[in-house]
């Protein structure tokens, strides 16, 4: 299997997301949130621009805001 990162979510989301030939899936894990696409057809590699494969794409997810108290 052979893997690549790149835009390849953000080439999905302005050709449309309903594009055959497509496997999209996100998921959270040790803090991470991650996107896998998969582009399995010559019609969606034509579409996105991307090479058949399979595109991950990894983002921390962002932290809570804590309150900070402030003793004057």
């Amino acid at each position: 299997m052979r893997l690549r990162t790149d835009l390849a979510v953000e080439a999905r989301e302005i050709a449309g997301e309903n594009i055959g030939g497509v496997d999209f899936d996100t998921y959270s894990e040790n803090g991470m949130e991650i996107s896998r696409l998969t582009v399995r057809t010559e019609r969606a590699r034509l579409a996105l621009g991307k090479e058949e494969g399979t595109y991950v794409t990894s983002a921390r997810r962002k932290a809570p805001m804590s309150r900070l108290s402030l003793n004057r």
